[in-house]
């Protein structure tokens, strides 16, 4: 310890070699074990800036009397790998894959005054895919935020935009799609990178495929405009923080033209991908959705048209696959 005192403890995380740490002490006596709790954090230079990341190379967001809050996306590699951060000129990766897991940190405090404003402007509690569900349980949807676009990506969406209109009769002509990576299914928000052939069982860790392969998952966009949208969609696989660039990012999975979403609506829908030939080999992909892809719609904003998806895959190389 800094004052010369030695603890001993009875079990220890894994360490990176050659990486500096910082050590959370929960009792007074020091026989705390770090990896009861997940205690000790790497310290990474994440663009520019000193960052505390887990074992799974997730940010240290907050910390609190109920414990220590990691609410992102893994920014860096795991424990096990080489240890270097992801992309840190692009800065942190935007997490609108993911539902918030605690009712603290600064992203549901935005959520919760967005909440908070609508009551008192008069808008009661919904059921729907809105920011005015009932409840932490409940969750909230998220929309999809281009880096450095300074974009939120919890906004009013649809159910919420059409409370107001009825409140206040107003109805100007306003135009504007977004892409989210979570949609309403039987009252319940869930991720869209569930298995609809399987019961919507939620995917977990990187899914392996070969080229020629399905894949199957569900597909959530959103109008909060004041017009029904026609319009065109992509779904493309990509590294997590590239694939929110270019005109043409990634690897195309599926295109449909002709998807249409009503007013203040939200539409989702089950999809099923052939994994191409063309499709990078042996590095993590995240699943993305481009709503209105070829531009067709002059919206009010445009860096929430493309969201990253939690679901993750893998395709194998050619010794691997045998294609």
């Amino acid at each position: 310890m800094p004052d010369g005192r030695w603890f001993r403890a009875s079990e220890m995380p894994r360490f990176a070699l050659g990486s500096r740490y910082v050590f959370f002490i929960r009792n007074t006596d020091w026989t705390f074990a770090f990896i009861i709790g997940e205690l000790a954090y790497r310290v990474e230079m994440i663009a520019g800036r000193s960052v505390l990341v887990n074992g799974n190379g997730q940010a240290v967001t907050g910390l609190f009397e109920s414990g220590i809050e990691t609410n992102t996306v893994a920014l860096t590699e795991p424990t096990g790998n080489r240890y270097r951060a992801l992309r840190p000129e692009a800065g942190r990766i935007p997490d609108e894959s993911r539902f918030l897991t605690t009712t603290m940190g600064t992203a549901m405090g935005l959520v919760v005054v967005e909440h908070e404003l609508g009551h008192a402007m008069g808008l009661e509690h919904s059921t729907g895919y809105a920011i005015m569900r009932d409840g932490t349980a409940a969750r909230v949807p998220f929309v999809g935020s281009s880096p450095g676009s300074g974009g939120s990506r919890s906004y009013y969406v649809g159910d919420d935009f059409y409370g107001l209109q009825y409140l206040y009769g107003v109805a100007p002509f306003y135009r504007n799609l977004f892409a989210s990576s979570q949609l309403l299914r039987n009252n319940v928000l869930i991720y869209t990178a569930s298995d609809p052939g399987n019961g919507d069982m939620p995917y977990t860790g990187v899914i392996a495929k070969c080229p020629g392969d399905s894949l199957g998952f569900y597909v959530s966009v959103g109008n909060t405009g004041t017009q029904l949208e026609t319009t065109q969609l992509r779904i493309y696989a990509d590294d997590p923080v590239a694939g929110y660039g270019g005109a043409v990012p990634g690897t195309t999975l599926q295109t449909r033209s002709n998807v249409t979403v009503s007013r203040y609506g939200a539409l989702a829908f089950p999809v099923t991908v052939t994994i191409p030939p063309s499709i990078p080999r042996d590095t993590n992909l995240s699943v993305f959705v481009d709503i209105d892809s070829n531009n067709t719609v002059n919206e009010r904003k445009e860096y929430d048209n493309r969201a990253r998806s939690v679901l993750m895959l893998r395709v194998g190389n050619v010794a691997a696959c045998g294609r």
